[in-house]
């Protein structure tokens, strides 16, 4: 249950504070793709240009989180609609970026049951890999 500071604590429930797992995947899913896209428009414009006589080191930027984006505008001399789809990237690999930070910076205080417990581990043996879940009512 969530839990607001001054609120009072019922019986048998304890305060924890945890991160916010919706912007953390949110962030984490917004940023990775749009990063990984990146990266393979970069490699395929990089071997284009190679294919055609040229370095290709124009679009290598595209490899960079982040920033990338927004160097290749100058190192590739885009135009127009070019620069648009760079500028589109680089701000949504940055909002990725900002919004899975900030849901690990700003945790929630959720009300937990004391009673109930659930743990999660990993099972090695010489034969076996895999992972365990024990838990309790």
């Amino acid at each position: 249950m969530n839990y607001e500071e001054g609120q009072a604590v019922p019986e048998g429930y304890r305060v924890e504070e945890r991160a916010r797992r919706g912007l953390v995947i949110g962030g984490a899913v917004t940023f990775g793709v749009t990063y990984i896209l990146s990266a393979m428009v970069g490699l395929v414009a990089e071997s284009a240009d190679r294919a055609v006589g040229g370095t290709g080191e124009s679009y290598i930027p595209l490899y960079i989180p982040l920033a990338g984006p927004f160097i290749t505008i100058g190192t590739a001399d885009a135009k127009g609609g070019g620069v648009f789809v760079l500028m589109v990237d680089g701000l949504a690999q940055v909002a990725g970026a900002a919004m899975f930070i900030g849901g690990l910076a700003a945790p929630q205080q959720k009300l937990v049951r004391n009673d109930v417990s659930l743990s999660v581990k990993p099972i090695v043996t010489g034969d076996t890999l895999g992972l365990g879940v024990s838990g309790s009512l």
